[in-house]
């Protein structure tokens, strides 16, 4: 659960974010609960930008929001799922900055170990010592 400033105290309860990647792009799957409209960060960036996201696999705009991909959603549950696509896989990715869980495989191999920093970005090349907190 988030407190999202930008709605004014509505309270965000996301699932874990399912990053699916590979060299060619990847899937992103992720589940929330929210209790009134409000707008929800992606995983990307103007780089990455996600591609074929499905709100309740409804297509919907992705905008930009404080600098970030995000969609604006109505309250209640909802599965947000989307696509990226690049010629090799990058040196990073940024997800939701708020977001507590995540799980990311990279060629179908699941990783528990790998270096998310404060702000979102992850490392998909760097291999950290420890697991991220």
């Amino acid at each position: 659960m988030y407190y999202d400033q930008t709605t004014r105290r509505q309270c965000i309860w996301p699932t874990a974010l399912e990053l699916q990647l590979h060299p060619q792009g990847g899937e992103f799957t992720q589940q929330v609960h929210h209790d009134a409209e409000s707008w929800l960060t992606l995983p990307g960036d103007r780089r990455y930008w996600p591609q074929d996201v499905r709100l309740d696999d409804q297509p919907v705009p992705v905008l930009e929001q404080n600098g970030r991909p995000a969609l604006k959603a109505t309250a209640g549950n909802h599965v947000i799922t989307g696509r990226f696509f690049w010629s090799m896989l990058p040196e990073f990715i940024r997800v939701p900055p708020d977001n507590a869980l995540l799980n990311l495989s990279i060629d179908g191999r699941p990783l528990s170990i790998f270096r998310l920093e404060k702000d979102g970005m992850l490392w998909l090349r760097q291999r950290p010592a420890t697991p991220a907190q």
